[in-house]
């Protein structure tokens, strides 16, 4: 009894030692535990003071988003650069096509030339004397005309008339004729005398009439500014005469209307060069408001507006309608712009070139509205109002944001 009592009083005294080391080590845990809630509110206050009040989750989510975004729009810019390395590569592809061509038409050019001159040689005139004689009237030259016909005529009958002659002479000498005695030649001599007085007379008056017309030629020469200039004023009102001459003004409604399709066409022109380097548009000739394409890809070859496929033809109607509007803002700006369908009938090259030229205009300041059911296209547009149908007769329209 007197062992165990001391065992317990040893196992007690220890129990009694444990009991306060564990009282202390709780108390420096619980200090610990103050420090570290101190430190935890400090932290606390200091993060929001730098998110401003916000919390963590939430910025962290901003800060997903924008480093989602960033990265879209690096793509984003990373595929416009490669189609602008495209461009750039066949842009200098074109000009070496064309320099091509200029040293082509360079070499036909002087190819040309020296023919000229080898036929100048061959006719022995020069460049000068050809000129001075391009410059005369049509009427000279019927006129021209007319005596070398009359000279080959005369030619003619007069070769016809010796062969004739001739062949009258053989068939005398043939017929064993004697010729004729010195009393008939010298009774026909006044009578051959007249004729050839009659031929100098007729040769006299011809060379005076030759003079006659080479002082009237000279004459006509001096007019010949006057009278062109006079021809000029008449041709321009004789335009203005068929422009604006018809009563009801129709007319020149056309013309007016023509013009400005001309310069609606040099606006859609460029507008189209962005969307498609394939088609150019123009008029039908000899037609007031007729339009057709040339298919560059094509050796230039002329077409029908309908020809163009789907996708095509919403191509061409956009330029158009950019053409007109910027036509219409040199003297009102038009703020908004409006596209009505069409997407569908585009590939994804051709959708993604038509959606860059939508962004340049909405960079300028412009409102660009789009109505469409193609589902892909709402992943290219920021924000768009979507139409859900909700039960028969009834829909429900929201704004989403990409």
């Amino acid at each position: 009894a007197r062992v165990r009592r001391a065992d317990l009083a040893a196992a007690r005294a220890a129990a009694t030692l444990t009991a306060e080391e564990r009282t202390h080590a709780a108390a420096d845990q619980a200090r610990v535990a103050a420090e570290a809630a101190r430190k935890s509110e400090l932290a606390g206050v200091a993060r929001a003071a730098l998110l401003g009040g916000v919390d963590a989750d939430t910025v962290e989510r901003d800060l997903a988003r924008a480093v989602e975004e960033a990265r879209a729009l690096s793509e984003s810019r990373a595929a416009q650069a490669q189609r602008l390395a495209q461009d750039a590569i066949a842009s200098r592809t074109a000009a070496t096509a064309k320099a091509a061509e200029r040293d082509q038409r360079h070499a036909e050019r002087e190819t040309a030339r020296a023919a000229v001159d080898e036929a100048l040689q061959a006719l022995g005139i020069d460049e000068a004397g050809l000129r001075a004689r391009l410059v005369r009237d049509a009427r000279w030259r019927d006129e021209t005309r007319k005596q070398i016909t009359n000279v080959d005529a005369a030619v003619t009958e007069a070769a016809t008339r010796e062969g004739e002659r001739q062949r009258a002479a053989v068939h005398h000498a043939s017929q064993g004729a004697p010729p004729q005695d010195r009393a008939t030649l010298e009774a026909e001599m006044p009578v051959v005398e007249a004729t050839l007085r009659a031929a100098d007379d007729a040769w006299t008056a011809a060379r005076a009439a030759l003079i006659q017309d080479d002082e009237r030629r000279v004459r006509a020469s001096a007019l010949l500014p006057a009278l062109q200039a006079q021809r000029a004023i008449s041709e321009r009102w004789e335009v203005i005469n068929k422009l604006i001459g018809s009563a009801t003004g129709k007319v020149f409604r056309q013309f007016a209307q023509s013009l400005t399709l001309n310069i609606l066409l040099v606006e859609a022109n460029v507008q189209l060069a962005s969307l498609s380097r394939r088609y150019q548009l123009q008029r039908v000739p000899k037609e007031e408001m007729e339009l057709q394409v040339v298919d560059m890809d094509m050796a230039e070859q002329v077409r029908p507006l309908t020809s163009l496929s789907g996708g095509e033809t919403f191509l061409v109607s956009l330029s158009l309608a950019l053409g007109l509007s910027a036509l219409a803002s040199t003297s009102t700006r038009i703020e908004s712009i409006f596209i009505d369908e069409g997407f569908g009938t585009l590939d994804a090259d051709t959708l993604d070139v038509a959606l860059s030229t939508l962004e340049g205009l909405k960079a300028e300041g412009r409102t660009v509205g789009v109505i469409s059911h193609v589902g892909g296209l709402a992943e290219k547009i920021g924000t768009w109002v979507a139409v859900e149908k909700v039960a028969p007769g009834r829909s429900r329209v929201k704004i989403e944001t990409g």
